[in-house]
């Protein structure tokens, strides 16, 4: 890289940083402010300065003692460690899975804590006892609950029916601790394929794979019964179908179905972040086609997979709240608080 290129992107790193830390929202008038910003600044400031002082301890013993920091350690060790390869790939994601499981069981008590999961796990008992939905009791206001739906005789969560449908696995053996944290480990294998397929330096390539499976975000989701873990797993296993469908020189018909079921599964989760992966990869796939015919097939059956879960997911809509495109959802807190950019229930817009 030139120096003028190395100095934008300094530069731009720079800005990037400044912006983030700008109260903006507060200088527009009329709208959502922070109040909060100096608490947050306070925060940010004492953080920074309890890592550069760390950093500036560890740089001095470092000097006084080169031993502890060799040039090139991590490359050699990454490099020897072959973690995107599939069998230590698959160690690496059965230890993840250990741990986050036992965060589930340890941490969390193995019990679902924050009122999405505790409807979504009631939800996934409702769907593993055989039935969408439980009679109403006629008396919501002794029986009802944040996030849950009584409409028309019936009473349902308001979340779409994947989220709690990969709960109801669990509930089958009485284990929905179990579900996230068996999901996380599938995605940690998922990523590390993707990342070995799409040709990664395996410096990078294993950076990015203990970020995913030991960062202490992704360790206690992947501890909880939230439903983000599971939309996380099928996107990357409908991206790592993708690699292989527009990498092969011949048509991967099993690969495209599979990449558009898994899509689908994320959208019957989360549908607006499944839509921002599997709307790009849906139009490159059509592209592809229309270029080469002999792709037709994988596109096909893509969009064949992908709408075997959103089909199923617009059913349960059509048993539940009455319309297929209208989810539980909307049905409970109105048309401003629709999937996706709204206005929160309870406070200004999210």
């Amino acid at each position: 890289m030139t120096g003028r290129g190395r100095t934008l992107r300094v530069g731009a790193a720079a800005l990037l940083t400044a912006l983030s830390l700008l109260p903006i929202a507060n200088w527009i008038r009329g709208g959502h402010s922070f109040a909060l910003y100096s608490f947050a600044l306070d925060g940010w400031w004492s953080g920074t300065l309890l890592a550069l002082g760390a950093g500036i301890v560890l740089a001095i013993i470092s000097g006084k003692r080169p031993g502890l920091w060799r040039s090139g350690w991590w490359s050699r060790t990454a490099r020897a460690a072959r973690l995107t390869s599939p069998g230590p790939a698959a160690l690496l994601a059965a230890a993840a899975t250990l741990l986050y499981a036992i965060v589930a069981r340890m941490i969390f008590g193995g019990h679902p804590l924050l009122i999405d999961e505790i409807v979504q796990v009631w939800q996934a008992r409702v769907y593993a006892s055989g039935h969408l939905w439980v009679p109403t009791t006629g008396a919501p206001d002794l029986f009802g609950s944040m996030h849950v739906v009584d409409h028309a005789g019936k009473v349902f969560g308001q979340f779409p029916a994947g989220g709690p449908a990969m709960l109801a696995l669990g509930s089958l053996i009485h284990a929905e601790w179990l579900v996230d944290p068996v999901f996380a480990g599938v995605g940690v294998y998922v990523w590390a394929a993707l990342l070995r397929r799409i040709g990664e330096p395996t410096t990078t390539a294993t950076s990015a794979l203990i970020i995913l499976a030991l960062s202490p975000f992704a360790l206690f989701m992947s501890g909880s019964h939230m439903n983000h873990v599971t939309t996380l797993t099928w996107i990357m296993a409908g991206l790592a179908g993708l690699v292989v469908v527009t990498g092969s020189e011949r048509p991967r018909p099993l690969a495209a179905l599979g990449l558009g079921l898994a899509f689908g599964l994320a959208g019957s989760i989360r549908p607006v972040d499944a839509f921002a992966f599997g709307a790009p990869a849906g139009l490159w796939l059509a592209w592809r086609a229309l270029r080469d015919r002999t792709r037709i097939g994988d596109c096909a059956l893509a969009a064949l997979g992908m709408a075997i879960p959103l089909g199923a997911t617009l059913w349960v809509n059509a048993q539940t709240t009455g319309h297929p495109l209208l989810f539980g959802y909307t049905l409970l807190w109105g048309p401003g608080h629709d999937l996706g950019f709204h206005a929160v229930p309870w406070g200004p817009p999210h």
